[in-house]
Protein backbone atom coordinates (compact mmCIF):
# COMPACT_ATOMS: atom_id res chain seq x y z
CA UNK A 1 0.00 0.00 0.00
CA UNK A 2 1.28 3.37 -1.06
CA UNK A 3 1.27 5.50 2.13
CA UNK A 4 1.73 9.92 1.31
CA UNK A 5 2.54 11.63 4.37
CA UNK A 6 1.02 15.21 4.73
CA UNK A 7 4.47 16.62 3.84
CA UNK A 8 3.95 14.23 0.71
CA UNK A 9 6.69 11.76 1.70
CA UNK A 10 5.76 8.50 0.37
CA UNK A 11 6.02 5.48 1.32
CA UNK A 12 4.75 2.01 1.26
CA UNK A 13 3.85 -0.68 3.58
CA UNK A 14 5.39 -4.12 4.06
CA UNK A 15 3.70 -7.27 2.07
CA UNK A 16 1.51 -9.24 3.94
CA UNK A 17 0.50 -12.59 2.34
CA UNK A 18 -2.84 -13.30 3.30
CA UNK A 19 -3.94 -17.33 4.18
CA UNK A 20 -7.15 -18.88 3.07
CA UNK A 21 -9.00 -21.26 5.23
CA UNK A 22 -8.42 -24.24 2.09
CA UNK A 23 -10.44 -26.72 4.31
CA UNK A 24 -13.73 -25.49 4.36
CA UNK A 25 -16.37 -26.85 2.81
CA UNK A 26 -18.87 -26.21 -0.22
CA UNK A 27 -22.38 -27.26 1.06
CA UNK A 28 -25.59 -27.17 -1.35
CA UNK A 29 -29.07 -28.41 -0.32
CA UNK A 30 -31.34 -29.33 -2.67
CA UNK A 31 -34.52 -29.11 -2.50
CA UNK A 32 -35.42 -25.68 -0.45
CA UNK A 33 -38.10 -26.04 0.86
CA UNK A 34 -38.07 -29.37 1.42
CA UNK A 35 -41.00 -31.79 1.62
CA UNK A 36 -39.89 -35.29 1.96
CA UNK A 37 -36.49 -35.63 1.86
CA UNK A 38 -33.26 -33.22 1.53
CA UNK A 39 -30.44 -34.20 -0.61
CA UNK A 40 -27.16 -32.46 0.59
CA UNK A 41 -24.16 -32.51 -1.33
CA UNK A 42 -20.33 -31.25 0.76
CA UNK A 43 -17.10 -30.57 -1.75
CA UNK A 44 -14.54 -31.02 0.50
CA UNK A 45 -10.62 -30.54 -0.04
CA UNK A 46 -9.85 -33.27 2.51
CA UNK A 47 -11.02 -36.47 4.17
CA UNK A 48 -12.67 -35.98 7.61
CA UNK A 49 -15.66 -37.62 10.33
CA UNK A 50 -18.67 -35.48 10.77
CA UNK A 51 -21.75 -35.56 11.73
CA UNK A 52 -25.29 -33.98 10.38
CA UNK A 53 -27.60 -32.59 12.87
CA UNK A 54 -31.02 -30.97 12.49
CA UNK A 55 -32.42 -28.88 14.83
CA UNK A 56 -36.08 -27.34 15.58
CA UNK A 57 -36.11 -23.43 16.16
CA UNK A 58 -35.93 -23.96 19.74
CA UNK A 59 -32.14 -26.17 19.59
CA UNK A 60 -34.29 -29.55 19.59
CA UNK A 61 -32.56 -31.81 17.85
CA UNK A 62 -34.52 -33.91 15.76
CA UNK A 63 -31.91 -36.09 13.81
CA UNK A 64 -28.15 -36.84 13.92
CA UNK A 65 -26.01 -38.63 11.59
CA UNK A 66 -22.56 -39.81 11.66
CA UNK A 67 -21.04 -39.35 8.18
CA UNK A 68 -17.75 -39.55 6.28
CA UNK A 69 -16.20 -37.35 3.95
CA UNK A 70 -13.91 -37.75 0.78
CA UNK A 71 -11.66 -35.71 -0.92
CA UNK A 72 -14.25 -33.99 -3.36
CA UNK A 73 -17.74 -34.02 -4.21
CA UNK A 74 -20.34 -36.18 -1.34
CA UNK A 75 -23.98 -36.47 -1.83
CA UNK A 76 -26.21 -37.66 1.16
CA UNK A 77 -29.78 -38.04 1.47
CA UNK A 78 -31.80 -37.49 4.36
CA UNK A 79 -35.31 -38.87 4.23
CA UNK A 80 -35.60 -39.12 7.93
CA UNK A 81 -37.45 -35.47 8.16
CA UNK A 82 -40.72 -37.11 6.69
CA UNK A 83 -42.41 -36.76 10.21
CA UNK A 84 -40.75 -33.12 10.81
CA UNK A 85 -43.99 -30.63 11.00
CA UNK A 86 -43.76 -27.62 8.26
CA UNK A 87 -41.40 -24.98 9.33
CA UNK A 88 -38.39 -24.02 9.59
CA UNK A 89 -35.04 -26.20 11.09
CA UNK A 90 -31.27 -25.43 11.24
CA UNK A 91 -29.21 -28.12 9.72
CA UNK A 92 -25.40 -28.30 11.42
CA UNK A 93 -22.66 -30.35 9.39
CA UNK A 94 -19.84 -30.91 12.24
CA UNK A 95 -16.40 -32.15 12.09
CA UNK A 96 -13.37 -31.92 14.23
CA UNK A 97 -12.47 -28.74 12.42
CA UNK A 98 -15.30 -26.95 11.33
CA UNK A 99 -18.69 -26.50 11.92
CA UNK A 100 -21.26 -24.64 9.52
CA UNK A 101 -25.15 -24.21 9.90
CA UNK A 102 -27.95 -23.71 7.36
CA UNK A 103 -31.73 -22.95 8.10
CA UNK A 104 -33.97 -25.12 6.26
CA UNK A 105 -37.38 -24.77 5.49
CA UNK A 106 -40.13 -28.00 4.86
CA UNK A 107 -43.18 -27.49 3.26
CA UNK A 108 -46.49 -29.75 3.64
Amino acid sequence: MKIIDKDGQINYSDIVKIKRNATQWKVLLKPDPFVNSLKLSIESPIQDKAAILIADPNGRQLFQKNISISSGINSFEIRETTGFAKGTYLLTIVSSGQKQTIKIIKNH
